[in-house]
């Protein structure tokens, strides 16, 4: 049985004894082993849900303001004492919010990903029973000098998302993994074997394409991984398809294909966001320049550099996105890209 993180994110746990665990909202790698953990929360479910601060001050603001209406009109300017309750209020439940998030993220299990059993749909199924993950595994104890998790505390999409589902741990999605050629490419998922207990590989995305490196080709660094084999075998350099286009020139042509995606290259003559570039573009919304975006993202013309970020993410130029940027303002000639 193998598992990738991604898919089995939420799925909920259970013990031998169908009693429910929590929701696996994460996965632990020791750096050293290799162990793969999952990090299992009880008190949180994966959909994404209502805040529930807004919810809960919305209506005490309402209630707030029909009472003092109702005992004092005459005495007081309702609108100016429903206004300072109403902010005590959102403050007090916020307090309140902010108090039981901290109180939902410190309590998680760390169940040894070889406890997995079967699989059942969106269930994992322990061999282990609720007494023992209770007495063995919950609030394990964690080091960031061993150990390192897949998702940030910002992948979490449920009513308090403040939980800090990466319990502090260095994280590994977007991080570039090197290989002897000195190409690099992005970490996307995780694959994990129960069977062993073990990470079994890593997704990234190079060029386009979807690329797996298992784990005994891999090295952790301390802010990325290298890769003892290359992503891609070439003859020689600048080698040719069966069409006699050079892979880089490939890259131009498939980072050209509309006129916003070739505006974005020659434009991007720093790291911008997605709202710079839509707007030095005249693009009404963001959204008109996005798919080009995650298109060039694809092809590794662009990068993204900050991809730990969940708002205001900056993206600039690789290597090839500037040799393709060089063609079109006509510095670089389109039969010198091999």
């Amino acid at each position: 049985m193998e598992l990738s993180i991604q898919d089995s994110y939420g799925f909920t746990v259970y013990s031998s004894d169908e009693k429910k665990i929590g929701t696996l909202l994460n996965i632990m790698i020791n750096n050293l082993s290799f162990e793969a953990t999952l990090l299992v929360f009880p008190g949180l479910k994966s959909e994404f849900g209502y805040r529930k601060v807004g919810k809960v001050a919305s209506t005490a603001s309402g209630f707030g303001t029909r009472i003092l209406q109702n005992l004092i009109p005459e005495l007081y300017d309702v609108v100016d004492i429903a206004s300072e309750v109403q902010s005590e209020v959102i403050t007090e439940v916020s307090q309140r919010s902010d108090q039981k998030a901290a109180d939902i993220g410190a309590s998680y299990y760390c169940i040894p990903s070889i406890n997995a059993e079967t699989l059942q749909g969106e269930r994992i199924i322990l061999n282990l029973d609720a007494e023992e993950c209770e007495s063995w595994y919950k609030n394990t104890p964690v080091s960031a000098e061993t150990e390192y998790v897949f998702f940030d505390a910002t992948a979490y999409k449920g009513p308090y998302r403040s939980v800090p589902i990466s319990l502090n741990l260095p994280t590994i999605k977007g991080l570039l993994v090197y290989d002897p050629a000195g190409r690099n490419a992005r970490v996307t998922d995780l694959k994990f074997d129960p069977t062993t207990g073990n990470l079994k590989s890593l997704e990234m995305k190079y060029k386009g394409t979807t690329k797996s490196i298992e784990k005994d080709y891999l090295k952790k660094e301390y802010s990325s991984f290298t890769s003892t084999i290359e992503f891609q075998k070439e003859e020689s350099k600048g080698s040719q398809s069966l069409l006699g286009i050079s892979e880089m020139q490939q890259i131009y042509l498939n980072s050209t294909k509309t006129d916003i995606a070739r505006a974005i290259l020659i434009n991007l003559n720093r790291p911008k966001t997605v709202e710079e570039i839509a707007t030095e573009l005249r693009c009404q919304d963001c959204s008109v320049v996005v798919p080009d975006i995650d298109e060039l993202e694809n092809q590794g013309s662009i990068v993204c550099l900050t991809p730990d970020r969940e708002e205001y993410r900056q993206y600039y130029l690789t290597d090839a996105g500037i040799r393709v940027k060089n063609v079109l303002i006509g510095q670089e000639l389109f039969e010198n890209l091999i």
